[in-house]
């Protein structure tokens, strides 16, 4: 079979929801020849029909990486930056196309859970924390700006979690020791109902002394996550029912470099380090019904439920002053809920899916003493249609969304083609799509709020090839352009005329149209029990500078043979920029991961990770100043972290 030709047979669809449930509870493969069916744009396609680049990692490919979480696993993706905040197991975001998602504002990025999006208009923030590694049979990324399905906050992209489905009873236990009291304890069950469902539950506990260090001057990252997750569905004839729980609890401290112009010299001293206390939860919960009214015609009605609730403190491990007044810290409670309807009709060459979303949201500020609240409206339509018997795929889409809370309305265009000539083993991309961002009700009425701000604006034009040579090679290339105007920032009060008067910072609206261009270039074989593969992209950040690296290299390598396994990765970054205007460059670096694994039997594995088999020390990609007066501080990660990990299924 031609790897760029589409599964003949029933609708997507069905094919889909057939494929997950012959889906084993173990290691799944996916051969060259397989075509792979993606969530994109709310519409199931093969992935070669979409018109943005698209990632994914099986759970072979997961279980071969030395990678202990989900953020972890997304860092080996081509084009994809992730950063954390502050500890080892801090709070992740995502980055692409040189746009990073800064702590404590818009993820810039849709995470959904089986096609599920755990944020929306008025819940934008969300955590890469929230679903354990475990429970996940496969990851996709989608890049490009998907606010022409998903509204607010999927200006860069779509990150779906597919779950692991077993039609018999199926588990796992597995736990994690290191240095630094660094342990994990996670387990799942799942297992089929009736033939026609199944069901999986989940429960994971992280936690770590810490050690990362700003300067190698003290050891002051500890964190405890704590994860339940549960998921069911059930099949009555054309009506199926499915129902998910995600709970993500912690408590950590985080290292950070707050230094605020005009606090007292004995609260925060220039280089010192003051800790961020977290603790807090997030919770998701989804009821979806899919009715297949006819062979042509099918609807969704999904509901959604999501709770933050989060409390921040500077300095309590030190008893010291921060200097930044009671704005620093928060006690705040953001809840939500919505519905989503949509109607999708396939026939013949096209798929066309329109459909109205609905969100109804609180925020709850404890030392503000205040009660907030909003919705938003969006309406959608998304197309995708077949010419030239197949070989040209035309898409596009639209989305218009209505704020209550906020003086102004967004509309998000796309429109994508992909060429792919009948017993070619290549084929052409190219999109242009607008999104959106706006303002968050943290961002506009929490502890660092500002009313005034305005929508952040993106576009991103790219376009690709895909080329497999080879059966086991495949290779791809993809050059883009990006503007970013009115970006969202946190800022500090006094140098921002617009924020209300006080100490510490309030976001605010970069002025102006920031452009990125690049280009990433990416390649992938198997050869008998070898894998292996990577990326290397190249970004000229012109005017975005935040966060960013001009050249960043990915390699990862996966081998099994009989009873053992080995795998690595490494990730070199240089020209790299964390501050606006090119400023505190940090040092280039190589770091290296990798893994062996011992499995006598089916029920019983032991794996040893060692991390940083690079560098002694390096920069990790996270604290800035928030003032361009004083520079960054590097927060490093000290020498060489060996974990031994042990699971049993049964």
């Amino acid at each position: 079979m031609n790897p760029f030709t589409p599964p003949p047979g029933p609708t997507l669809c069905a094919a889909l929801c057939a494929g997950l449930a012959a889906t084993p509870a173990l290691a799944q493969t996916t051969p060259a020849t397989q075509t792979v069916v993606v969530t994109a744009n709310r519409q199931l396609q093969p992935r070669d029909e979409t018109a943005g680049p698209v990632q994914t990692l099986d759970r072979t490919a997961l279980d071969g990486l030395p990678a202990a979480d989900l953020t972890e696993a997304l860092a080996t993706l081509p084009g994809v930056n992730i950063r954390r905040s502050g500890g080892p197991d801090g709070e992740p975001s995502l980055g692409m196309y040189g746009i990073s998602a800064q702590p404590r504002s818009s993820s810039s990025t849709t995470l959904a859970v089986n096609g599920v999006a755990l944020n929306n208009g008025l819940f934008p923030e969300a955590s890469l924390n929230m679903l354990p590694l475990a429970l996940v049979q496969r990851l996709e990324v989608v890049q490009g700006p998907a606010s022409s399905a998903y509204g607010n906050n999927a200006r860069l992209g779509v990150v779906n979690l597919v779950t692991r489905r077993s039609s018999s009873f199926s588990s796992e236990l597995s736990g994690s020791q290191a240095r630094w009291d660094t342990a994990s304890l996670s387990g799942w069950v799942a297992g089929g109902l009736g033939g026609q469902g199944g069901y999986l539950v989940g429960l994971e506990r992280r936690q770590t002394g810490g050690h990362l260090q700003p300067k190698a001057e003290a050891d002051f990252s500890d964190a405890r996550l704590d994860n339940l997750a549960a998921f069911v569905d059930q099949t009555f004839g054309p009506l199926r029912l499915a129902a998910g729980y995600i709970r993500y609890g912690w408590d950590r401290d985080n290292p950070s470099y707050l230094v605020q112009p005009g606090s007292p010299a004995a609260a925060n001293p220039v280089g010192t380090p003051t800790a961020r206390f977290e603790q807090g939860t997030r919770q998701h919960a989804h009821l979806v019904a899919d009715w297949t009214l006819t062979p042509a015609w099918s609807a969704q009605l999904a509901l959604t439920a999501n709770d933050f609730d989060e409390q921040t403190s500077f300095n309590r491990r030190y008893g010291t002053p921060s200097g930044f007044g009671a704005t620093a810290s928060t006690d705040q409670a953001t809840r939500s809920t919505g519905a989503l309807a949509k109607l999708e009709w396939s026939a013949g060459a096209n798929l066309l899916t329109a459909g109205v979303e609905v969100q109804d949201g609180r925020l709850t500020d404890r030392i503000g003493a205040s009660v907030t609240r909003g919705h938003t409206t969006g309406f959608f339509v998304q197309d995708r249609f077949l010419a030239l018997d197949g070989q040209l795929v035309l898409s596009g889409g639209w989305r218009h969304d209505r704020f209550s809370f906020y003086d102004d309305n967004s509309n998000s265009p796309r429109l994508g083609v992909v060429f792919k000539p009948r017993g070619a083993a290549w084929l052409l991309r190219a999109q242009s799509s607008r999104a959106f961002s706006a303002p968050s009700f943290n961002q506009l009425f929490g502890s660092f709020g500002n009313t005034k701000l305005v929508a952040t604006t993106v576009r991103v034009d790219e376009v690709g090839a895909e080329l497999q040579p080879l059966r086991d090679l495949h290779l791809g290339l993809t050059a883009f352009e990006t503007r970013i105007t009115d970006a969202i920032y946190p800022r500090p009060r006094n140098q921002n005329p617009i924020c209300s008067p006080g100490a510490g910072n309030c976001f605010v609206n970069v002025p102006g149209t920031a452009r990125t261009s690049g280009a990433t270039f990416d390649l992938r074989q198997q050869t008998g029990p070898w894998q292996w593969g990577g990326s290397y992209t190249y970004l000229d950040p012109r005017d975005n500078t935040f966060a960013t690296s001009r050249h960043v290299l990915k390699l990862d390598a996966r081998w099994r043979a009989g009873a053992f396994a080995a795998g690595a990765t490494l990730r070199h970054e240089r020209g790299r920029h964390f501050q606006d205007g090119h400023l505190s460059p940090f040092p280039d670096f190589t770091v290296a991961d990798a893994t062996v694994s011992w499995q006598p039997n089916a029920a019983f594995e032991l794996a040893l990770v060692v991390e940083n088999l690079g560098d002694a020390h390096y920069a990790t990609t996270q604290i800035v100043s928030t003032s361009t007066a004083y520079p960054a501080l590097a927060i490093e990660r000290p020498g060489r972290f060996a974990t031994l990990r042990g699971s049993w299924r049964f």
